[in-house]
């Protein structure tokens, strides 16, 4: 089975914690644009990054994004 990333579910988890996107951002080191851009989508995460903020809002770095399964 393969899978793709989909849609990226940070918003989602990052407001049910009840942090603003530059709360987060100071949390882990980085700029609410940046943020931001995970959130949108414009940008993804490295898996080091991934890691970081799925350490700060103590969830599984799985959950960071929806897993869309391709065929072969």
């Amino acid at each position: 089975m393969k899978y793709k990333l989909g849609r990226c579910q940070l918003p989602k988890l990052r407001k049910s914690r009840g942090l603003t996107q530059q709360q987060l951002g100071d949390l882990v080191g980085m700029s609410r644009k940046r943020i931001s851009d995970y959130e949108r989508d414009r940008r993804s995460m490295s898996l080091e990054t991934a890691i970081l903020i799925s350490g700060a809002l103590g969830c599984d770095v799985k959950e960071l994004y929806e897993l869309v399964e391709v065929d072969n």
